[in-house]
């Protein structure tokens, strides 16, 4: 079983690019070229920014890679990350208790690991802590080793908040933000943008930008991109 060191973390699939996934784990082939360059970026570097318009695949990538990279043995937990921001209506207090209250944000990403790897799967995951929901308001102080990071809905995040979450990458983990900067649902307050200006060229990092021609959802969505 591979196991990720400081060293090869960065080379994550790399002797596998073009076949990534594996065939004996159930994965997905990418559906446009956006997606598949998007995957090798993440699988070349230990910090990418994959940002781009609605549906085009930009949370499922990672996500699945993650969920990959735990099966394989590169790491030892994925970490899914996402603000707790409701979009434009407010659903009022949440029952349940902190588990409770975040689900409905993680659901998205919950979604694209069972679409990759099937509910057991993923229900085996979540009980043996191998996939971990994580809430931006109880990162601090924590140093995320051997894990994969996805922080999905980063345009939603300030800066402050990705600057936290980006420090507390550890030894052996690789972070992944992705985000929509046209579709932020706290306006100036993102710091989506600031974070990429600031290391987006940083030796090491990448940021891989997917355009409507990659969405692939309903193909009128691709039409309509550029008017909405």
């Amino acid at each position: 079983m591979k196991k990720t060191t400081p060293d090869n973390v960065t080379v994550m699939f790399e002797e596998e690019q073009d076949t990534f996934p594996s065939p004996k784990i159930q994965g997905f082939t990418p559906r446009s070229d956006g997606q598949k360059a998007l995957r090798r970026a993440i699988g070349m570097h230990d910090v990418c920014f994959g940002l781009g318009t609605f549906g085009t695949g930009k949370t499922f990538v990672p996500v699945a890679m993650g969920v990959e990279g735990v099966q394989r043995g590169f790491f030892e937990k994925v970490i899914f990350v996402r603000p707790a921001v409701e979009s434009g209506e407010k659903l009022g207090s949440l029952p349940g208790d902190g588990n409770d209250k975040i689900a409905p944000f993680m659901m998205p990403m919950l979604d694209c690991a069972v679409d990759f790897a099937g509910k057991k799967t993923v229900d085996r995951m979540q009980n043996t802590r191998q996939i971990l929901l994580r809430p931006i308001a109880h990162m601090r102080g924590s140093t995320l080793s051997d894990a994969m990071i996805v922080v999905d809905e980063a345009q939603n995040c300030t800066y402050g908040q990705l600057k936290m979450i980006y420090t507390r990458l550890g030894h052996g983990s690789k972070i992944v933000f992705v985000g929509d900067p046209d579709q932020s649902d706290i306006g100036q307050k993102s710091g989506l943008m600031e974070m990429v200006r600031r290391i987006g060229d940083v030796e090491g990092i990448a940021t891989h930008r997917m355009g409507p021609e990659d969405i692939v959802r309903h193909p009128i969505l691709s039409k309509t991109a550029h008017l909405i």
